[in-house]
């Protein structure tokens, strides 16, 4: 607002694979995190629990002709997660009880649980880590050799984060969120709607002001499918030439396929918890907006085979049938994504160890974020409450990209501090570390 442990087992889940798969190992657990197989896939690829299929949305056929696949690592190596142990399971479950995210199960605006307590407004202090090396990095060379950076915010809202993001992965102080608020609210004279974080009030990623070590090839795309709120974001990013910097506003819709989509077309600016579903009941306030599913936004405006290095989905209780949207062309070149669970939208009658588990295959692996350093992993550490549908952050890194390599250890690495803190760490209403 977007990997583990000691165990040695390294089955990641116990769905039926869609498809014959062969390991062999080739090294011995690496400090208990992950393990190299060589492993060769002979029928292709998305595996579910048969038993929830459905209760799921329907997920297109991987393509797989050599003019479709992007340009990638060579698939058959890979590192797979190791399940946690009972003793670690026992942990988590005394750090995030179920008890109150089962009592309030039938009323889940309320809020009442602990991974959402836990990851509500989460502080991602790996990622400013891994920029502050990138940054430290491009202090010492020119600015013609810096690696390009590919930010996409789907549900970009008042922009905020997308602003972050892009002064992290840039390195150019010209994106700052102070600057970014008096231009959208045209220095005070329009009000924003609530943000539940005060994303605004934050502290922003730290540039010496003195070096010019900003990133021409940085690139990031704020998609907004709210009317009002994208001409609002468009406005301001061109009043401020951000627009011909590489910040680029697209007022459209996303999800698991192309077309349009009713929004409503008379809210606020930013405002946060409306979308596709107020239209169900209300259609006549609402307007068609353009509507994409993420592989064909990729294909449209990230260029070639481009690494995406962070993809931030926010767009109230629709979040997996945009990452479904993206199993061909997108999510295979993910390096860090942030999506949101809800009890909303499509969400309400989907699973989230399914998507979990689709993101685990193409290397993914998932966390609940914290703050104050902590981080639980949800990929190969699943508990059967977490299938209670409430309001949360999920933060997920790919585990098989180099250039994430170390982002993907510091997060294993808050992981087993956080487990090491037992019963210190309790996320309910009563015991908080914040």
């Amino acid at each position: 607002m977007r990997t583990d442990r000691n165990a040695s087992t390294t089955t990641t889940s116990t769905r039926a694979p869609s498809g014959m798969r062969f390991m062999l190992l080739v090294a011995l657990p690496l400090m208990g995190l992950y393990v190299i197989v060589v492993q060769m896939h002979i029928l292709g690829a998305v595996s579910f629990d048969s038993s929830a299929a459905d209760d799921i949305i329907n997920i297109p056929q991987v393509e797989t002709s050599a003019s479709s696949q992007p340009k990638a690592p060579p698939p058959s190596i890979t590192e797979t997660v190791t399940k946690c142990t009972s003793e670690q399971l026992d942990i988590i479950q005394k750090q995030l009880p179920p008890d109150e995210c089962i009592k309030s199960k039938g009323q889940p605006w309320t809020q009442k649980c602990s991974f959402t307590y836990a990851t509500k407004c989460p502080e991602a202090i790996w990622l400013d880590n891994h920029y502050k090396m990138k940054h430290n990095i491009n202090r010492q060379t020119s600015n013609d050799q810096h690696e390009p950076f590919v930010g996409i915010f789907i549900g970009c809202n008042k922009g905020m984060d997308a602003v972050a993001a892009m002064r992290m992965g840039s390195s150019n102080p010209i994106f700052d969120k102070s600057v970014w608020k008096d231009a959208i609210t045209k220095n005070g004279t329009i009000q924003l709607s609530h943000s539940v974080c005060n994303q605004d009030k934050t502290a922003q990623f730290e540039i010496q002001q003195e070096y010019d070590g900003s990133n021409a090839n940085a690139m990031l795309h704020c998609v907004e499918a709210m009317p009002g709120t994208a001409a609002a974001l468009k406005e301001a990013a061109h009043a401020l030439t951000w627009d011909e910097k590489g910040f680029i506003v697209t007022h459209a819709a996303m999800s698991k396929s192309d077309g349009s989509v009713l929004f409503p077309s008379a809210s606020g600016v930013g405002v946060e918890n409306q979308g596709i579903g107020n239209c169900v009941k209300n259609p006549a306030a609402c307007v068609n907006v353009t509507m994409h599913s993420l592989d064909t936004f990729v294909q449209k405006y990230v260029p070639g085979d481009a690494t995406i290095n962070y993809l931030s989905v926010d767009v109230e209780g629709f979040d997996m049938d945009v990452l479904v949207g993206g199993l061909n062309h997108a999510l295979p070149r993910i390096e860090y994504l942030e999506f949101e669970y809800n009890w909303m939208g499509s969400w309400a009658k989907q699973h989230l160890r399914d998507l979990v588990d689709l993101l685990d295959d193409r290397g993914l692996t998932c966390y609940w974020p914290g703050y104050d350093g902590y981080i639980w992993r949800i990929t190969g550490c699943w508990l059967d409450f977490y299938d209670i549908h409430m309001w949360s952050n999920v933060a997920c890194v790919n585990r098989n990209m180099v250039n994430v390599k170390s982002m993907a250890e510091e997060m294993e690495d808050l992981f087993q501090k956080t487990l090491l803190k037992g019963e210190d760490v309790i996320m309910n209403s009563r015991m908080s570390p914040k």
